[in-house]
């Protein structure tokens, strides 16, 4: 091979066409790299195929964090827009819900009853194709599934199993459920505090309102007359708007205080109850994977302020808001999964205790039954009929193919005195064979499965043998 390099090289060296010169010398170097292959020895080329995996999987894992956040739904145009381009649209989309919701609430309050029919069946088409709207955009938003979270899932599945099987799992969804619901139970408690800005007001709500008003108008009434020189049969009616919608100023303000503590504290919470290490680790994902980052909090932030927003507007009611349910679905939706898991981990557990337990036994029983490895003999055995005829199969099973009487009389008389039976005569209750007289069972009242001590008759069957020449 070296020969064939150095002519290559030599006819290169001597001028040849430029085709024929660029072809030798890619022969030449790929001979060389074939003799560098051949020279490694086996802990190189182990080496360089490691080496190969490692980039392979390093390269796949970083194309894997570039995509995956690429949009699955590409037969239509909306669904292939940016991500942060996806969030904008569904955010305006909301605005104009929001907004169609304000306008049919207050044509509502200025019509009748029969009128307010009219005017639901008027906007509520109009409001379910914008929510379908963002339901398709949201669906677009689905991430393809990575080997970092499949490795992730693993991982926990396998922390689960061997962290005390299915303690761990347990230990993290109660460690997840309790932290979201005392952070969701103390922003509620915090929200009954929220003052209505907008909308029909309840009726405690209307009567301190009113109060307030009746309290002040008189003398803004007159303020109205005498300093902004408005007529006294307005006076009143601008006395009345002007004092309601300083109310209303007022109640932004203290709202939007509030709700800036609340939330701040929210997170805060979340933070301490699933940040803090357990044990050797911070709260992680079902499915793997951080709960608490930046990106998560932000989508919780973003979603409590939705539903205080909607409070402050008399949209929903308040005992109607479920902040621990807001949480638990924006930080880990399936976080309930894990107490399914530990109870799959405990069963597991369960079957492979239950596995090693059943081997063991069958050791146990094995190593008596056939007694010494070297001579393959039972030791002891249950009673399947009678002494004799469990005399007559270990002589035959032993190589006495044909026993006499004598000889399974001789047999059974020593497993009747080893294992404590004696022989007695049904007609007469008396011992048959004296051998046998200290026993204390009767062998003709032996339930099945009695144990017989078989030592003393492996012996016995050993010298019948040796008597006949068989061994």
């Amino acid at each position: 091979m070296e020969e064939e390099v150095q002519k290559l090289n030599q006819k290169i060296s001597e001028g040849k066409e430029p085709e024929d010169i660029e072809m030798n010398e890619d022969l030449a170097q790929e001979t060389q790299e074939e003799l560098a292959k051949k020279k490694k020895g086996v802990g190189d080329r182990f080496k360089d195929g490691v080496q190969s995996t490692y980039n392979f999987f390093k390269k796949k894992l970083a194309r894997e964090d570039k995509d995956k956040t690429e949009d699955v739904a590409e037969e239509k145009p909306e669904l292939r827009m940016s991500v942060e381009e996806r969030e904008k649209k569904i955010q305006e989309l909301r605005e104009k819900i929001q907004r169609l919701r304000e306008e049919r609430y207050r044509r509502s309050r200025e019509v009748g009853v029969m009128e307010q029919t009219k005017i639901e069946e008027e906007y509520a088409p109009r409001i379910k194709e914008l929510e379908d709207q963002i339901l398709e955009l949201e669906k677009g938003s689905r991430k393809k599934t990575t080997g970092r979270e499949v490795l992730g899932f693993l991982a926990e599945r396998t922390k689960g199993f061997f962290g005390g099987f299915g303690w761990w799992e347990a230990h993290q969804a109660e460690k997840f459920r309790l932290g979201t619901k005392k952070a969701g139970q103390d922003l509620k408690a915090q929200s009954e505090l929220l003052q209505q800005e907008v909308g029909l007001l309840d009726l405690d709500e209307a009567w301190a309102e009113a109060q307030e008003i009746e309290g002040k108008r008189e003398k803004e009434e007159k303020d109205w007359v005498e300093n902004q020189g408005a007529e006294p049969e307005d006076a009143r009616r601008l006395a009345v708007e002007f004092l309601s919608a300083q109310i209303s100023t007022r109640k932004k303000k203290e709202n939007q205080r509030m709700e800036d503590v609340m939330v701040a504290s929210a997170l805060k919470k979340l933070e301490e109850n699933l940040k803090n290490k357990s044990w050797v680790q911070e709260y992680m994902a079902a499915n793997g994977g951080k709960v608490i980052t930046p990106e998560k909090m932000q989508e919780v932030e973003k979603k409590i302020r939705e539903e205080i927003g909607k409070l402050r507007k008399g949209q929903v009611k308040k005992d109607l808001v479920d902040f621990v349910k807001l949480s638990r679905n924006s930080l880990d939706k399936r976080w309930w999964s894990r107490y399914i898991y530990a109870g799959m981990d405990a069963v597991l557990a369960g079957l492979l205790l239950k596995w090693f337990v059943s081997r063991g036994v069958e050791k146990v029983v094995a190593g008596k039954a056939v007694g010494t490895k070297g001579a393959g003999l039972a030791s002891e055995t249950g009673l399947k009929d009678t002494i004799w005829a469990e005399s007559k199969r270990m002589l035959v099973q032993q190589g006495v193919a044909n026993p006499t009487n004598a000889q399974i009389q001789s047999v059974a008389t020593q497993i009747a005195h080893d294992s404590g039976v004696k022989v007695i005569s049904k007609a007469t209750g008396e011992v048959i064979w004296q051998h046998t007289a200290g026993g204390v069972a009767k062998d003709i009242a032996l339930q099945k499965g009695f144990l017989l001590k078989l030592g003393g008759a492996n012996k016995a069957v050993a010298a019948i043998k040796a008597g006949m020449g068989l061994i």
